[in-house]
């Protein structure tokens, strides 16, 4: 408080939003932190003023036991191994802060995220000794981190920094003093006050100094005054003074002040007081009398008791005085003591009043409310004094009442009152069910007072109808090893001072015993769907819990289904039978004291069923290996037929019979939906198919797309096989590395050769057959030059022949048939000629040609017509074969007939052998032609051509004189064949006849000369 005022609420929460500020800061830079960087500074450089702060914002990563430095201007030792400088902060004495940072340097040290710690400093005060680079370090054994960036801070001269006198001297309450705040006289205004004070300016010396007047009291004490450049914007050059002011102690009080207590508890007083400095004693007082007992600044009483109530005040003391508080009273308050109930008599007849009091001895409060309860029962009974009027055994019981007052309640000890009355409520105790041959024991139990003294049994029978007495008077009733007839009702009156009672109510008696005369009803064949009804009885107590259950017989391992189970003396079911009835069936009766069974078999009769194919794929399903199937099925009677089928597609045929099918050899074909019937006397029945796939190896069939010898070829190589092809790889040749391993593969005309491809699957390898591909592609090339030419001579032929055909037409004189054409041609042995009309040198019969001249001789004139044949002239190794056109011997003995030679010739080098002209030698053969004798003038030296000659060879040449395998080769030696030929003359070819031969039918017989 200065003169009366606070300071303002902002002024108050300037350093709060600083604080704030700084932490969203810290939590913005520590966002940015890559997790893998131990040590982060969020600022490299800053400029600060002369009497400002500087704030470095840091984080690490954390771990516990680390010590932490800051470092300015730090250097690596390289001989010691660590680094030197100044420290400005240190957490542990072994690093000791440098002087110069003494009180200046504020750590805050707090978690940003989960595993990152803040390091940030701020350093108040600064001085132009404060610039330089700080860096961060933590230490942990062999962990030690250096910051690897440093703040670089630059602090620069400030001619407004303000500076406060101190005070010289202690204040006290009511005192008077002088603040002074000061700048230098280079600054352009005054230093300003933080208070709503007025305050005084003046020049003293260099400085241009703020006063404040202040009249000091005791609320002053630990007031703060701030002074700041009179410009300044930043609040690390606002200088703060705080002030301390002596003075006795004010506003002493009681706090804590119980004034109702309860008895038992603890009540603590304590006195508060301003002072300063310090109290030094404290005082209690009760009633105004000194306590001695405690002299402290909290008064304590434990377990406060009712002499405690009263009035308290304390006194507090220092040096400059002493003062009282004000009393506060304690009023100790407890619950009722001493409660009792009070009674007349406790011991009352039935039909008379009963009063009871509730009394108490002490209480503080009084007694506000009254609470009775007989045997912990509420009664709803609020007074002091209650009045039981005609009382009834109902009035017995224990009673109590309990009194209460805010504080507490209290409640009495029991009273016990009890009523006389005869005998009531009279029951019977006892086991209603005993187990056969057991001791029945039975007890009279009744509501009396005093207790009966005698005791009536009476038993009625299940057979009878009335009860007859028994001779037992005790209050027990027992028979020892009860039999079946022991079940029945009981009965009991008992008798007391006052009276007897009436009879007890019934009580039924039931013997236990297990389940007897067990029977079991029911048929032992059935046919499937038929009706079937089961009933199963018996006799016991308790009722017996009667199952049916069913136990297959057909398993190897049986298997029991209870199938029912009622809690009856008698079962009945009805079904209509299937297959899963049949079994043997156990009637099983059981109760709590024992058990007992019956059993029967039923067999029911069904046509085959779950008929299935099952494969045994042990060898799996692999090509060469066996394959066995088995049909499964059962039925009533056995299955007395098996009966296997193959499906393929929409065709089904039957494979085999019995039990099992076995397939050898597996392949490709054994593929297919297999299915079984099965059949006994009652119907068959099919199972499901079972598909079979044949597992086999590729079988290759390569494809090539059409090719002309010139373009590429694609080859595609088709696998069949089951799995599928795995991989594929094409070879040429007998190379050993592949080509390709896709399906196709494509063949360019420059690389011609033998492909082949090479197909595996899981079952294994197959090669496709050898594809010939671009191997005649020379020859193919060679065609291409040669068809064009023998194309052209083979036109050049045709022309010659038309020419031919068109001079002889021409012809009309009887002239020579030779025509102008072949006349001009030179001599055969001429290249021309041979190539123009042989075509080739080959020693073939179609390469053959006409000689220009023709013999007319006869045929007997062998020397003739030898000259003739060489007319020509000799010709190197040429070689004459002569083919004879016979008449029929029938036209040979004709009177005229004429005869023309066909002379072929053949150019070769050398044949093997020579044909002589001796007389033993086989003679020539001719080409006989004939035709009807017909009167016609012929031409001289003209010759008939023929056509339409067959093969009607009379006779063959001796060969057997030539030596073929003589080598010789001589030009004068020539091979002489002779063919036998039959002509028919064609009539386009008939020469001209004159008029008088005109109707002649001469037989003519012309040879022609061919060369070869």
């Amino acid at each position: 408080m200065l003169g009366g005022r606070s300071l303002s609420t902002s002024e108050k929460m300037c350093p709060v939003w600083r604080l704030l500020f700084l932490w969203v800061h810290l939590s913005l830079c520590s966002s940015l932190t890559t997790e893998k960087e131990h040590i982060h500074l969020s600022e490299r450089t800053a400029t600060k003023e002369e009497g400002s702060c500087v704030t470095i914002h840091c984080d690490y990563l954390y771990e516990e036991g680390l010590e932490l430095i800051w470092f300015k201007n730090a250097e690596w030792i390289q001989d010691l191994k660590h680094f030197n400088g100044t420290i400005v902060y240190s957490n542990t004495q072994k690093y000791p802060q440098a002087s110069e940072y003494s009180n200046r340097v504020e750590f805050l040290n707090y978690t940003t995220d989960s595993n990152r710690y803040n390091c940030t400093i701020t350093i108040n005060s600064l001085k132009i000794s404060d610039s330089g680079n700080y860096r961060f370090r933590y230490i942990k054994g062999d962990i030690k981190q250096m910051s690897t960036m440093n703040m670089s801070l630059t602090v620069n001269a400030s001619a407004c920094q303000v500076h406060l006198k101190p005070l010289n001297k202690t204040l006290r309450e009511k005192d008077t003093v002088t603040l002074q705040c000061s700048t230098s006289e280079q600054c352009k205004n005054y230093p300003k006050w933080k208070t709503s004070l007025n305050y005084t300016t003046e020049d003293v010396g260099k400085e241009k100094v703020s006063k404040l007047l202040l009249n000091v009291t005791w609320k002053d004490h630990g007031t703060t005054l701030s002074c700041h450049p009179a410009e300044g914007k930043d609040d690390c050059q606002t200088r703060n003074i705080t002030l301390t002011v002596e003075f006795a102690p004010k506003e002493t009080k009681i706090t804590g002040n119980p004034e109702n207590v309860n008895k038992g508890d603890k009540v603590t007083l304590t006195c508060s007081t301003i002072a300063h400095p310090k109290v030094m004693s404290y005082m209690w007082f009760k009633d105004n009398k000194e306590q001695l007992n405690q002299h402290t600044e909290t008064y304590i009483l434990n377990k406060v008791k009712a002499e405690d109530s009263g009035e308290y005040h304390c006194q507090a003391t220092n040096d400059h005085g002493k003062q009282n508080s004000s009393t506060v009273k304690i009023n100790v308050q407890y619950a009722p003591e001493g409660v009792e109930v009070r009674v007349e008599n406790k011991y009352v007849t039935k039909g008379r009043n009963l009063t009871l009091t509730c009394f108490v001895q002490r209480v503080n409060p009084a007694v506000d409310f009254h609470r009775w309860y007989k045997d912990n029962n509420d009664m709803k009974q609020n007074r002091k004094e209650i009045v039981l009027q005609n009382v009834t055994k109902h009035n017995n019981g224990r009673y109590l009442c309990e009194a209460s007052n805010g504080i507490g309640k209290t409640s009495s000890n029991q009273t016990e009152i009890s009523v006389k009355y005869a005998p009531e409520n009279i029951t019977i105790q006892g086991n209603k069910e005993i187990k056969l041959g057991l001791n029945l024991i039975l007890c009279c139990s009744s509501d009396a007072y005093p207790q009966p003294s005698l005791y009536s049994w009476y038993y009625k029978s299940e057979s009878t109808q009335h009860y007859v007495a028994l001779p037992q008077t005790n209050k027990e009733y027992q028979v020892a090893k009860v039999a079946i007839n022991n079940s029945g009702w009981y009965m009991c009156s008992p008798k007391n001072d006052i009276g007897s009672g009436l009879n007890s109510t019934e009580f039924e008696v039931l013997i236990l015993y297990p389940p007897r005369q067990l029977t079991l009803n029911m048929p032992s064949v059935l046919r499937e769907t038929e009706k079937f009804t089961i009933t199963c009885s018996a006799e016991s107590y308790p009722v017996a819990e009667i199952t049916l259950s069913r136990t297959s017989l057909t398993n190897t391992k049986p298997k029991t289904v209870n199938m029912e189970k009622v809690g009856l003396s008698t079962l009945t079911l009805s079904y209509n039978v299937s297959e899963s009835h049949a079994g043997e069936y156990t009637c099983t009766a059981e109760n709590s004291e024992g058990k007992n069974y019956t059993k029967q078999q039923l067999k029911v009769l069904y046509t085959p069923k779950d008929v299935k194919a099952s494969v045994d794929s042990s060898g799996g399903l692999k090509e060469g290996t066996d394959l066995t199937l088995t049909c499964k099925a059962h039925s009533e009677p056995s299955v007395s037929k098996y009966e296997w089928k193959k499906s393929m597609g929409a065709q089904t045929v039957k494979v085999g019979d019995g039990q099992n099918l076995t397939l050898h050899s597996l392949n490709a074909s054994h593929s297919g939906n297999y299915s079984c019937t099965a059949r006994n006397s009652l119907g068959e029945k099919t199972s499901a198919s079972e598909e079979i796939r044949v597992k086999y190896r590729p079988y290759i069939k390569v494809i090539q797309s059409s090719r002309d010898g010139t373009t590429s070829v694609q080859l595609f190589c088709n696998a069949e096989c089951y799995p599928a092809a795995t991989q594929y790889k094409w070879y040429r040749n007998n190379e050993t590395e592949a080509l390709s391993d896709h399906q196709s593969y494509t063949v360019h005309p420059q690389q011609a050769g033998i492909y082949y491809c090479n197909v595996t699957n899981e079952i294994g390898e197959s090669t496709s057959e050898r594809v010939e591909l671009f191997l005649n592609s020379f020859l193919q090339k060679l065609l291409k030059i040669v068809m064009p030419l023998c194309l052209l001579c083979i036109l050049t032929v045709l022309l010659i022949l038309m020419y031919r055909i068109f001079l002889r037409k021409r012809s009309s004189d009887g002239a020579d048939r030779q025509s102008f054409f072949f006349s001009l041609i030179p001599d055969r042995s001429s290249t021309v000629s041979d190539l123009f009309l042989l075509g080739s040198r080959n020693n073939t019969r179609e390469n053959l040609a006409t000689e220009g001249a023709m013999w007319t001789n006869s045929q007997t004139n062998s020397s003739s017509t030898n000259s003739d044949i060489h007319r020509t002239g000799s010709v190197s190794n040429i070689h004459t074969v002569y083919d004879a056109l016979m008449l029929p011997r029938a036209r040979q003995e004709t009177d005229s007939p004429i005869a023309t030679y066909s002379n072929l010739q053949s150019k070769t080098n050398h044949y093997p052998t020579t044909i002589g002209c001796d007389a033993n030698a086989v003679g020539p053969v001719y080409a006989a032609v004939s035709k009807n004798k017909q009167k016609t003038k012929v031409v001289q030296n003209a010759n008939e051509d023929y056509e339409n000659v067959s093969g009607a060879q009379n006779s063959k040449p001796d060969f057997s004189n030539i030596d073929w395998e003589s080598d010789t080769s001589e030009e004068e030696e020539e091979e002489v064949h002779y063919t036998q030929v039959t002509i028919t003359v064609n009539p386009q070819n008939k020469p001209k006849r004159t008029e008088e031969d005109s109707s002649s039918e001469e037989e003519k017989t012309v040879y022609t000369q061919v060369k070869t």
